[in-house]
């Protein structure tokens, strides 16, 4: 009795489903996050990475990437050597071992990381980290990371934006890994100027010393993957990693959405 009931329950179910998603459709018709497209209401039955993109935006935003930087995630020649770094961080010294990123800072993928970043943007963050899953998602898994810590911003940055666009995409990517955020382990300690236009030595200088981790005793010993939205110079992922070491974490990877190649870094 309890399986007929069961299968009737199902039977049931389907149809008034099909009924409900073609009711949703009617009031708040699917559409592209980015380009506000329509979209087929398809997209209820697969993946939504797959289904908040129209085809054209997902193409742009998540081209094939042929090779990239091994420590910096910048763009490299397919037979380069990136093993000691590439032109674009060479000549600096990370903490981190390695970044994951989703492709360069320009384009329609620039407009994305702009939206994410707006106090209406957690809908676009989600997306843009599934796309960072897409591509990356084997590789980190491989890693084995204990938890995943967003960078923070600095307190009265919060007042202004209540939307950190490094917390949504560092829920998301632990929601994939299946391992905790510690989103309360850093703290920006000091307020920094915008970095817009700043030169990797300013960038640096800024960021020394901005970040202080506040639960050593749960992340001590631990591979960590710190969440970032923009790498430019890597100057910000590089002082939070310096503070996340120094209280005792083991290793630090680094994901990012975008790599800024503006400046040589």
């Amino acid at each position: 009795m309890p399986a007929i009931l069961s299968r009737t329950a199902h039977s049931l179910w389907r149809p008034a489903r099909s009924v409900w998603d073609s009711a949703v459709d009617f009031v708040y018709p699917p559409a592209c996050v980015l380009c506000l497209c329509d979209l087929p209401s398809s997209r209820r039955k697969t993946d939504w990475w797959t289904t908040s993109l129209c085809a054209e935006c997902r193409a742009e935003l998540a081209p094939p990437v042929l090779q990239d930087c091994q420590r910096c995630g910048a763009p490299a020649g397919p037979f380069a050597d990136t093993s000691s770094g590439c032109p674009y961080c060479r000549d600096d010294r990370f903490v981190f071992e390695a970044v994951y990123r989703l492709n360069v800072y320009e384009g329609k993928l620039r407009e994305a990381c702009l939206r994410a970043k707006s106090a209406w943007g957690e809908p676009m963050a989600r997306v843009l980290a599934d796309l960072v899953w897409e591509r990356s998602g084997a590789q980190m898994r491989e890693i084995g990371f204990s938890c995943v810590i967003p960078v923070p911003p600095h307190w009265t940055r919060r007042y202004q934006q209540p939307h950190s666009a490094p917390e949504t995409i560092a829920r998301r990517l632990a929601a994939h890994l299946q391992i905790p955020v510690r989103s309360t382990a850093l703290a920006k300690i000091r307020r920094t100027p915008r970095q817009a236009g700043a030169s990797p030595t300013v960038r640096r200088q800024q960021q020394r010393g901005t970040f202080r981790c506040r639960q050593p005793a749960h992340i001590a010993g631990r591979t960590v993957l710190l969440v970032d939205d923009i790498l430019t110079t890597g100057s910000t992922a590089q002082a939070a990693a310096r503070a996340l070491k120094d209280a005792g974490v083991r290793r630090v990877f680094v994901a990012a959405i975008a790599r800024g190649l503006g400046r040589h870094a």
